[in-house]
């Protein structure tokens, strides 16, 4: 395709994680086991290094860097690929000054171009806040730029934690958005959400990312909500990411998610179902919740499959 956009993949490569945080969006904790073999993950990186749309890989879990060799592996064989290769950690590794800064010095000799913290009071639980205050100091000697992610609720904004990291989280981008009921974070009350009434912002979808997931799937987006939904794109076993990209370029859903919005699914299906999910609500906690409850039963989408298959007729 001509005017293609530049790709970036994520590899979501196995749900195991050190942490079992209640907000968490994918479920990961210790016990998990949902994972992807290592010939698959290896088939998909040497897909990904050689494909001339693809500009960066996102390597997060889980945990990613529990398996840190094969983490390690990867980011060495992306980055001299000549692409950028990030990745998505807890910290847990940087229990001591001498650790965080050993994980940095082994991450940029790796070519690794940027890690993503996510921390908040959710993961106080089970990773020290001192650890994350070695992992942030360490990483002002390394070369490696840092990003804070918080996932804040009603009741846990995290602002006490900003508070007690003190100069540790100067310089340092920090990133507060709301959880989403997806994974774990379903068993949460749901007074813990902050929900917003729906608006026209709402019905914009951020875009598309393609994702290999651990659970054997490839996603459109990297929204946790869209995991619990059966939009996906196919096995990460058996297809190419050449196939799974025209996928979502010829996508009759998403591209109309795209061009018109989730605001098109809507109102269509409140009309064929008035009874529906779908129809009732009014308010959500962004785009990205909004379009996990229109796609989280096939039978909303079967009610209006004529409406897409012209709407497909058109644009084609």
């Amino acid at each position: 395709m001509t005017n293609r956009p530049k790709q970036s993949i994520g590899l979501n490569f196995d749900a195991r994680c050190n942490a079992e945080c209640a907000h968490c969006c994918v479920s990961s904790s210790p016990r998990a086991k949902s994972r992807l073999n290592e010939e698959t993950i290896w088939r998909i990186v040497d897909d990904a290094v050689n494909h001339p749309d693809v500009i960066e890989v996102g390597l997060t879990g889980g945990e990613p860097l529990l398996r840190v060799n094969l983490a390690l592996d990867i980011i060495r064989t992306v980055s001299k690929a000549g692409k950028r290769v990030t990745c998505v950690s807890n910290a847990y590794w940087a229990r001591t000054p001498a650790t965080a800064s050993e994980m940095f010095d082994k991450l940029g000799q790796a070519g690794l171009d940027s890690l993503t913290i996510s921390y908040d009071e959710f993961h106080a639980d089970d990773v020290p806040l001192d650890t994350i205050k070695n992992a942030l100091n360490a990483s002002k000697a390394s070369h490696i730029p840092v990003i804070l992610n918080m996932a804040v609720s009603r009741t846990r904004d995290s602002f006490k934690i900003i508070e007690n990291l003190g100069t540790a989280a100067y310089c340092v981008p920090i990133t507060r958005f709301p959880i989403v009921p997806a994974g774990a974070a379903r068993d949460l009350p749901d007074s813990e959400f902050e929900r917003e009434p729906i608006t026209e912002s709402s019905y914009r979808c951020p875009g598309f990312e393609l994702i290999l997931h651990h659970d054997g799937n490839a996603y459109p987006c990297c929204s946790p909500v869209i995991f619990d939904t059966p939009l996906t794109l196919g096995k990460v076993e058996t297809e190419s990411i050449e196939t799974l990209i025209t996928k979502v370029e010829r996508n009759a859903v998403l591209s109309i998610i795209q061009r018109e919005g989730l605001g098109w699914f809507k109102s269509r299906i409140a009309e064929a179902l008035p009874e529906s999910d779908v129809a009732k609500v009014d308010s959500v906690v962004s785009a990205c919740e909004l379009c996990g409850i229109i796609f989280s039963d096939e039978s909303y989408v079967r009610a209006i499959k004529s409406e897409i298959l012209d709407y497909a007729k058109v644009v084609a």
